[in-house]
């Protein structure tokens, strides 16, 4: 991803924040759009620091959409502008004056029965879904699977679970059918990898259920195969002596999702040979080409490669032979010099 270039008009020379955004937006910020935004009050200090979207993924555990849905709601509240290439690609950031809100008068006429049975009438020939309920904690915890993993995040962390915490580790278990023991897993499994922030945890329960994930043996089997993949592409690029970076993984992880592996190294493997460097961009290329033949195994492969020796061949016999030049239009001598010689050298004798 691009740099962000992040400008400023605010005169600040010390990291502060206005008595207006405290009183006007920060209750109504989520944990995420408040972290971001600070953070680029921070940045805005410092001219050396540079911005990316995924930095700020990395930096907050969380995936590069959610710090777009931040950025977009502090645009929304006129206290940031987004500036895009023509790509679509997010390339600058200002910070904007804080300005207080206007207040909103309190409504309270009481509105007729008639009026609400009409406008839900209209919301459902429209086909506009109502609100989803706010999300109630008490409801699950009295709830004895809850109770234990509130248990176990307290005894990994070594510390009283916070509120934040709680209302993640609910929403984890609500997303993933209130199987304590999926819940469990993934908590351990968090843990083990250090990301302990309650954004990781939500983001990583809302892929296992967008992926149809539903019990721990489909979810480690899933881990396993992803794992092999990429430390297996790792190892064909020479690559040992680090974690792969998260541009590497998504590359691998969206390769996956349509070559088997062995089509995935030999890619890897041709990458080597022809620009002698791990390159991912150029590995990526030769997989979007085959994907576009419609090649999904290594026999396909080959036959793909024939067909193109073929082609060439066909190219070339099919190429003009050169024309003449100036030097070759005259017939060309076969002069037998040893035999003049001989000759010569007879003559002189017979003399």
């Amino acid at each position: 991803m691009k740099k962000l270039t992040l400008r400023t008009r605010q005169a600040l020379s010390f990291f502060e924040l206005p008595v207006e955004f405290v009183d006007t937006y920060l209750a109504d910020a989520s944990e995420l759009e408040l972290k971001v935004y600070l953070y680029l009050v921070r940045s805005a200090l410092d001219p050396a620091v540079l911005l990316s979207v995924s930095e700020l993924a990395d930096r907050f555990d969380v995936t590069p959409n959610k710090v777009m849905a931040a950025l977009r709601v502090w645009a929304e509240k006129g206290l940031l502008s987004l500036g895009f290439s023509s790509d679509g690609e997010l390339t600058d950031l200002m910070l904007l004056p804080v300005r207080k809100a206007e207040p909103v008068p309190a409504v309270t006429e009481t509105v007729p029965a008639e009026k609400v049975r009409e406008a839900a009438g209209l919301r459902e020939a429209a086909k506009v879904p109502a609100a989803a309920p706010a999300f109630d904690l008490s409801l699950i915890m009295e709830e004895e699977g809850f109770s234990d993993i509130l248990a176990l995040a307290e005894y990994y962390l070594k510390k009283p679970v916070t509120s934040t915490m709680r209302e993640a580790l609910g929403t984890v278990y609500l997303l993933l059918d209130k199987k304590a023991d999926v819940v469990e897993y993934l908590l351990e499994d968090c843990i083990d990898r250090g990301k302990t922030s309650p954004q990781y945890m939500k983001a990583v329960a809302q892929g296992w259920k967008d992926e149809g994930l539903t019990s721990i043996e489909e979810i480690r089997a899933r881990n396993a195969a992803r794992n092999k993949t990429v430390y297996s592409v790792m190892s064909e690029f020479g690559i040992r002596n680090r974690e792969p970076a998260k541009a590497e993984t998504d590359y691998i992880t969206a390769w996956a999702k349509d070559f088997e592996l062995p089509v995935i190294l030999e890619a890897c493997r041709r990458t080597i040979s022809a620009v002698h460097a791990p390159d991912f961009k150029y590995a990526n290329g030769i997989l979007s080409r085959w994907k576009a033949e419609g090649v999904t195994s290594l026999g396909e492969i080959g036959i793909l490669d024939e067909r193109r020796k073929a082609e060439k061949k066909e190219t070339a016999a099919a190429a003009p032979t050169a024309k003449k030049t100036a030097f070759h239009n005259f017939p060309e001598r076969h002069t037998d010099y040893d035999a003049i010689f001989r000759e010569r050298e007879k003559a002189r004798g017979a003399v």
